[in-house]
């Protein structure tokens, strides 16, 4: 789901985050700003440091990359 106003997020935040991010250009620079802005870091998964960033390669849901997906999320959730 893309959400193209910051204001919006506290909409469809759950209580923990998981934002996947390129790690370089253009897209990685937006997320950057929207993680810089006091509403996101006024969300309560924010606030209690469930938030969390993915590699984009990981969104690609093909076989491959869903498997190490499953694995990076499982990680963050232990």
């Amino acid at each position: 789901m893309e959400v193209d106003c910051p204001g919006a997020a506290g909409d469809y935040a759950g209580d923990r985050i998981f934002l996947a991010v390129p790690s370089a250009g253009p897209d990685a620079s937006e997320a950057q700003q929207l993680m810089d802005t006091p509403i996101w870091r006024n969300l309560p998964a924010v606030k209690s440091g469930r938030a969390h960033t993915l590699d984009l390669r990981l969104a690609n849901y093909n076989p491959l990359t869903l498997d190490a997906h499953l694995e990076a999320v499982g990680g963050l959730l232990l």
